[in-house]
């Protein structure tokens, strides 16, 4: 007999955890699969005000209790200390001359700052990944979303007469065929349905030419020995 569940996700990083643990929270039976396992290392993210304001809306529509203190650095300190994130009160931008030395004026007119966060218990947060989305895959686990790691999603077609999907899954142990009404991808950019929807990746137009670095520096000052003398925020070390 086939596995049937309401909803089979691909993908739990933090938009699959957090979209099968709502369902599940519904009643629905969810099946997880990832081709990975936590905790895993993952860039980003940090919030923004209006992330936050989602993230606490979304934990009181859908009576997720746990995820609620995520909201802010303040209330995420305070109901799990264990869990790594960091504080995000701004960000800023500055104009560095390449061959120059940075020179800002009085004016800081070679910067900008952007505050985000009124004070620390209402910041904003950066998020480690790997912790922040086992986390997250446990809640969903914990309100009995089946969590199926190191799986691929080998086949998927879809029966439009009895609106089904027939699915393939492919584990450490053996193939299993699986039917579901749902099947949603939150694999993000590995496409992981992509070949079984008509669907063919040819996200090469959207490509641009930017690049990013991930560095280790060495004789950074510490914030508090390196802030200006006007900086708006608090000078003691974290």
């Amino acid at each position: 007999m086939l596995d049937r569940f309401d909803a089979v996700i691909v993908g739990s990083g933090f938009s699959g955890s957090l979209l099968g643990w709502i369902l599940a929270k519904q009643g629905w039976a969810v099946l997880l699969i990832d081709s990975g396992r936590h905790p895993r290392f993952a860039i980003g993210e940090s919030s923004t005000p209006t992330a936050d304001f989602l993230l606490h809306h979304i934990a009181t529509r859908w009576g997720l209790r746990r995820l609620a203190p995520l909201a802010s650095w303040g209330a995420w300190k305070d109901a799990y200390p264990e869990l790594h994130c960091g504080k995000k009160r701004g960000f800023s931008y500055f104009k560095h001359p390449k061959g120059k030395p940075f020179v800002d004026d009085a004016q800081h007119r070679q910067s900008l700052f952007v505050a985000a966060s009124s004070e620390d218990r209402f910041s904003d947060t950066h998020w480690l990944r790997s912790s922040v989305d086992q986390f997250l895959v446990q809640s969903a686990v914990d309100e009995g979303v089946i969590l199926c790691e190191a799986t691929s999603l080998q086949s998927a077609t879809y029966d439009r007469s009895d609106r089904l999907w027939n699915l393939n899954i492919e584990g450490t142990e053996a193939v299993q065929a699986i039917v579901s009404p749902w099947l949603i991808d939150a694999s993000g950019g590995g496409g992981a349905t992509a070949d079984f929807v008509d669907n063919p990746l040819d996200d090469d137009w959207m490509r641009t030419r930017t690049r990013a670095t991930f560095a280790h520096f060495v004789g950074v000052l510490p914030f508090h020995e390196g802030r200006a003398a006007d900086d708006p925020f608090c000078d003691a070390p974290e």
